[in-house]
């Protein structure tokens, strides 16, 4: 029975979409991915179901190579993928004056074990390295720790309380400098090598003998001469000022070190501060006039010392009739703060520009409003405070009206210095409680951020609650230290600053023109952070660290000694005995010698880690004798705020331009359902237990699967995804290997051994080449993922399935040239995985009987098709796709009919159908069919065209077939010409060699196979 199957008319797809329609019918598994599997040639026929008088004759690939590599010989290979490698290629590339390429790492904290946000980082910089190496580059990397900072040194005192007894109320600062620094630097130590293991496990080439630390003597030491030409040049001072304080880490913090979780709950109170010059007879008709403030932090409120007004905003004062008094608000506020705060029946007296009412004083109804007291404070103190013209002061919450605390405010203290007023001491000590000077001593001791501010609020609902209008919880974004996860405050200390008010506007210049951003959206995010600063706070209060070398008079501490010399002298002692020599040594020794004696004491600040990261450029890349800049800086988006920043600021500084070209960020690591990793939610998952598993490779290839601008997802989905694939480019592998079995790659091929599919392949691997090169020059790994999924799926069901019979049954005169051709690819597919799954790419490579290296990455990059086919003048690229675009368009269609056959049990393969092409209205596609109308061999008498769609035969335009069994009409993609097929069963019988339907008498061999048989005298 005749079956008609019409086919609608398709949109017209790319070339590399068309090159081969089954690839993604099999990724996606759809029903058609059955048809290459089904109807293949060869790929699925069991040798043990062939005839027994010619199995011994079929050439079967043959290759040690495995499809899934044990994990002793992932080890063993990686010896040569990783250590000879670098190591070898360094040298060479040195002698020959290579052109250079430096991505400079990043240091991870030497603290605790890594994760896979670590693997992404550091495979990341392997495959970039890797391919950087094949194209011919010099590449030295250096892996680096950050070793200083607080997380290690509280892990160390957390260790000594817990092996000493009796050392429930010990703090750090209780503990000997030099006990701890021992302690950090062991743990730290132990970090490293612990993570270094880890990263030369994961196949990461560099120089592991010698990487960088940042407690090394002789980085502290360049650390230090980058923090003198800094202070020479005016660029770092020494200030008293309100910073970042983190009372759970006892130090200063950089806004860089802050975090904003998503919620964060402030109790937030309305307060009345009373005007101190009212006018007499108003007060008795209006009651007393309230400057009306809206605060977060009660606590700061003891610290008042002005309330600040903006001069261009409007303000009213409004008479509350139910309570006899009168507040001033701004306008635009008034009514959501009266709503807010049960004010129901106000009349509005008067309204004015704060300029007016603040500044001129002569308000039309007699009052002049110039200062006010706090009432927090007014039991102790009848001291009167000002109103002050701020421009931070907005509209946009509040009351218009700011409290301002210049001990606990950045802007509040900016404001009270542009009007030269004194500010009085700070009433938080460094472990965030009320210290002794606090003007009301049952807070003296409390802790500000808890117990204190409760006791604040209770005294503002007691005794004073005629001055609170309202109390109530505030959600909003608050910063807490990124280390301790917990909140800081602002408080006014003495520290060393980093000046960056002209530096920022140099660094704007670089980001915004000449610094390229991998992805775009780097440079604005870069830009915001360092936009946002005028001054780097870079001292700490912390012992394991590198010290500021700076001196102190004893008897007048806002003294110091920070000169050249000074200086010179400590950096040449940390250069010989590490900066340990600052903790241990006294000032006689620390000094020069014309300081001593002369009552100088060494500081007790250390540098922000920042600083220390900060500064590798210099203590590593330079000294190191590296040419700056250096090519490359990749890491976390994080570091936009951090090291990237740090290091641009640091460098701009010393030397005037910045440290690196290029900055190339990813994302974190989720789970699968998008959700950051913590182990707390249980949804952590360590590298470790998928490579003792599956293999390093596997989790190589995950770094690529994903686009690593954006967050990259990990799973039990994601990585059974990723472990087939790697099974597929490892059988893909294989089979190439197996057919290349004696191979002689020097033996000749001429241009009439080679047929149009073979030229068709070569010009799709030449693009293939093209594509991938330009993905890794553009750190688009995610592509190059896609474009060797998709080039392997393309072989295997293309090219490696039509050539399979000329391989395994073929004639010598066939198989060479198929084999030429499967080198070539096999060359450049190995190449292209080399730098993301280095192992399997040099498990391949040492599985071919014919290589010339040690490494593949002694090979260098991709071979031009004209220098590896000599002497072959290749058809022009362009036409050999037009082409095949039309030809593989056509074999789509009748493997349509042909999956319609298998379904309805008429065919079990695709070497039974008889194909008729009766009608093509298309000249192009008759055109493009006609040089594959020939036969492939002398002795095969297939046609190509034959050949490429796998069926027994192809009646071209020969008429309508007598007996389908199943028909086809369908609009070509290119002209939307009809084209009308059929297919039915084959005229011939089966060969039993080949299984080919080519044989004129049943059970004998067909024409071609009996030649080869006949030919060959080690099949008699």
């Amino acid at each position: 029975m005749q079956r008609v199957i019409t086919s609608q008319s398709k949109k017209k797809l790319s070339s590399s979409q068309q090159f081969i329609w089954l690839s993604l019918s099999q990724q996606t598994s759809s029903s058609s991915s059955a048809v290459a599997a089904n109807f293949s040639t060869s790929q699925n026929l069991l040798v043990d179901e062939r005839d027994k008088r010619f199995s011994h004759t079929i050439l079967l690939p043959k290759s040690n190579f495995k499809t899934k590599a044990s994990l002793e010989e992932e080890l063993t290979i990686q010896q040569i993928s990783r250590d000879y490698a670098y190591t070898k290629l360094k040298e060479d590339r040195l002698k020959s004056g290579a052109k250079r390429f430096t991505l400079h790492d990043g240091p991870p904290y030497a603290n605790g074990t890594l994760h896979t946000g670590h693997f992404l980082n550091k495979v990341l910089k392997d495959i970039t390295n890797r391919f950087k190496l094949l194209t011919g580059h010099l590449v030295e990397f250096i892996p680096g720790w950050d070793c200083h900072g607080l997380p290690i040194e509280s892990k160390v005192f957390q260790e000594i309380k817990k092996k000493k007894k009796g050392t429930e109320g010990i703090t750090i600062s209780g503990t000997k400098d030099p006990i701890i620094r021992k302690l950090a630097k062991d743990f730290a130590e132990q970090a490293i090598q612990s993570q270094l293991n880890d990263f030369k496990r994961w196949g990461v080439m560099g120089e592991w003998d010698n990487p960088y630390k940042t407690m090394n003597p002789t980085f502290e030491a360049q650390q230090l001469r980058i923090f003198l030409d800094m202070l020479n040049k005016k660029y770092i001072f020494r200030g008293k000022k309100p910073v970042y304080w983190s009372p759970s880490s006892g130090t200063a913090l950089a806004e860089s070190e802050l975090e904003y979780p998503d919620v964060h709950i402030s109790k937030s109170c309305y307060v009345l501060f009373p005007i101190t010059t009212s006018n007499t007879e108003m007060s008795q008709k209006y009651g007393e006039l309230f400057a009306t403030v809206w605060t977060t932090t009660p606590w700061t409120l003891i610290a008042n010392e002005a309330i600040s007004y903006n001069q261009d905003i409007e303000y009213s004062i409004i008479y509350d009739s139910e309570k006899h008094r009168r507040l001033i608000i701004a306008s635009e506020l008034m009514k959501s703060v009266c709503e807010k705060t049960g004010i129901k029946n106000f009349t509005v007296l008067q309204a004015m520009k704060g300029k007016d009412l603040f500044v001129n004083n002569d308000i039309l109804m007699g009052d002049k409003v110039s200062s006010y007291v706090n009432p927090l404070t007014s039991s102790v103190t009848d001291k009167k405070l000002p109103f002050l013209n701020g421009s931070h002061v907005t509209t946009e919450v509040g009351t218009g009206l700011v409290h301002t605390a210049p001990n606990h405010g950045i802007e509040d203290f900016q404001v009270v210095k542009d009007n030269s007023l004194p500010i009085g001491p700070c009433f938080v000590d460094e472990y965030g409680k009320y210290n002794s000077q606090t003007p009301l001593p049952h807070l003296i001791g409390l802790p500000v951020l808890s117990v204190g501010n409760e006791k604040v609020v209770e005294m503002l609902q007691g005794d004073l609650s005629q001055y609170l209008l309202l109390k109530e919880d505030y959600s909003h974004r608050y910063p807490y230290d990124w280390r301790t996860k917990q909140p800081i405050l602002i408080r006014m200390t003495e520290q060393w600053f980093a000046e960056l008010k002209d530096l920022k506007n140099v660094a704007k210049e670089y980001v915004d023109e000449k610094i390229e951003m991998i992805p775009s959206s780097g440079r604005n995010r870069l830009k915001s952070f360092v936009e946002s600063r005028d001054e780097w706070c870079i001292s700490r209060q912390r012992t394991w660290g590198v010290p500021i070398p700076v001196f102190y008079k004893e008897n007048n501490p806002s003294e110091y000694l920070a000169t050249s010399e000074s200086i010179e002298h400590v950096i040449s002692l940390v250069e010989k005995h590490g900066t340990d020599c600052w903790f241990e040594m006294s000032e006689d020794q620390l000094l020069s010698p014309q300081y001593r004696n002369q009552g100088w004491k060494k500081g007790t600040d250390t540098l922000d880690v920042w600083f220390d990261s900060g500064t590798t450029w210099f203590g590593v890349v330079k000294a190191s004798g590296i040419p700056l800049p250096a090519d490359v800086y990749l890491e976390g988006s994080d570091q936009h705020r951090g090291w990237f920043q740090s290091s641009l600021l640091t460098s701009l500084a010393y030397q005037g331009v910045p440290p690196y070209k290029k900055i190339v960020t990813h994302g974190f690591v989720t789970d699968e359902a998008g959700k950051k990793m913590s182990k707390s939610i249980g949804n952590t998952i360590e590298p470790e237990s998928i490579i003792s598993k599956q293999g390093v490779d596997v989790l190589r290839l995950w770094v690529s699967h994903s686009d690593f601008s954006v967050d990259v997802s990990i799973g039990k989905n994601v990585i059974e995804k990723v472990s087939t694939n790697l099974k597929k480019i490892r059988n893909t592998a294989k089979f190439m290997l197996g057919v290349l079995e004696n191979y002689d790659p020097n033996l000749p091929v001429s241009k009439e051994q080679l047929v149009e599919v073979d030229y068709y392949i070569i010009n799709r691997v030449k693009q293939f080449c093209d594509q991938i090169t330009e993905s890794y020059e553009n750190f688009n790994y995610y592509k190059v993922n896609q474009l060797l999924m998709t080039f392997t799926y393309e072989l295997s069901s293309f090219y490696l399935d039509i050539v399979k019979d000329r391989l395994y049954c073929g004639e010598e005169e066939a198989r060479k040239p198929s084999q030429k051709v499967i080198h070539y690819i096999l060359d450049c597919y190995t190449k292209a995985l080399s730098p993301i799954i280095c192992h399997t790419a040099e498990d391949i490579y040492q599985s071919m009987e014919f290589k010339k290296n040690k490494s593949i990455f002694e090979e260098g990059w991709f071979i031009k098709p004209e220098d590896f086919f000599q002497g072959i003048e290749l058809p022009q690229e362009e036409k050999t796709t037009e082409m095949f675009n039309q030809v593989i368009e056509l074999r789509q269609e009748i493997f349509k009919l042909i999956e319609k056959a298998r379904m309805d049990k008429v065919f079990r393969t695709s070497n039974e159908v008889k194909v008729t092409i009766e009608s093509v209205e298309s000249e192009k596609l008759i055109q493009a069919i006609q040089p594959l109308l020939s036969q492939s061999t002398k002795q095969n008498k297939n046609t190509q065209l034959e050949d490429i769609m796998m069926v027994s035969s192809v009646e071209w335009l020969k008429g309508i077939n007598p007996n389908p069994l199943y028909t086809l009409q369908y609009e070509t993609s290119l002209d939307s010409k009809k084209v009308s097929l059929s297919i039915s069963k084959a005229d011939l019988h089966k060969c039993p060699r080949c299984w080919r339907f080519a044989s004129v008498v049943e059970n004998e061999p067909c024409g071609r196979c009996a030649h080869v048989l006949e030919h060959n005298h080690q099949y008699h």
